[in-house]
């Protein structure tokens, strides 16, 4: 029977190449990776490599959807000091990620079956990262936001919850596009730092 699930922030689940150790960098060992000033990202947000070479929460547009190039997942919450280290998990295209699927009308925001192999846009919502099914074709003519695939779905929430197709704010397993094409093939953008 279909459920209404917990929010979450992404979480990286698994590679799609047995037996790989996850990419992490950070902390006393790794590094190379510090912030950018004035940074509030949280565990688990978004962030990207910026012009500096230095790490930044993810920018979205005016519909608060995810408009810049991903390098990972943050490890730790930022410090808001220009230079900290950035503990984070770098996304690769064979990673799969754990997230909530999200509709501007709440009666949509649920999985189905026909999600299966679908290419979505993300969504900052209330400040979680979600796949965003409002966005009927993310890679429309002119139109680069196709950033997630979806992949599978979960039989657990992160919390134990079963987990089925159908619920609301349900979850699903994606995979991140190294690039996103519109179907006009002008407009294209490199969404995977890692890759």
């Amino acid at each position: 029977m279909p459920l209404t699930q917990n929010i979450f922030q992404p979480i990286a689940q698994r590679s799609l190449i047995p037996n790989a150790p996850p990419l992490m960098t950070g902390g006393l060992e790794a590094q190379g990776f510090v912030e950018t000033a004035g940074q509030s990202f949280g565990v688990a947000d978004l962030v990207y490599l910026d012009t500096n070479g230095t790490i930044a929460k993810c920018t979205v547009d005016g519909s608060a959807r995810l408009n810049s190039k991903v390098l990972g997942l943050a490890e730790k919450a930022a410090v808001g000091v220009a230079g900290s280290p950035v503990n984070l998990h770098v996304i690769t295209p064979w990673d799969v990620v754990l997230m909530n699927v999200y509709h501007s009308t709440l009666a949509s925001s649920v999985t189905v079956q026909t999600d299966l192999g679908g290419v979505f846009a993300i969504q900052l919502v209330n400040g979680v990262w979600r796949v965003d099914k409002t966005m009927a074709a993310p890679e429309a003519n002119g139109v680069k936001q196709g950033y997630v695939q979806v992949v599978g779905f979960p039989t657990r929430a992160p919390d134990g919850t079963a987990s089925t197709i159908g619920d609301t704010h349900g979850l699903v397993w994606v995979r991140f596009n190294e690039w996103t094409i519109s179907a006009d093939g002008l407009a294209q953008l490199r969404i995977l730092q890692g890759a």
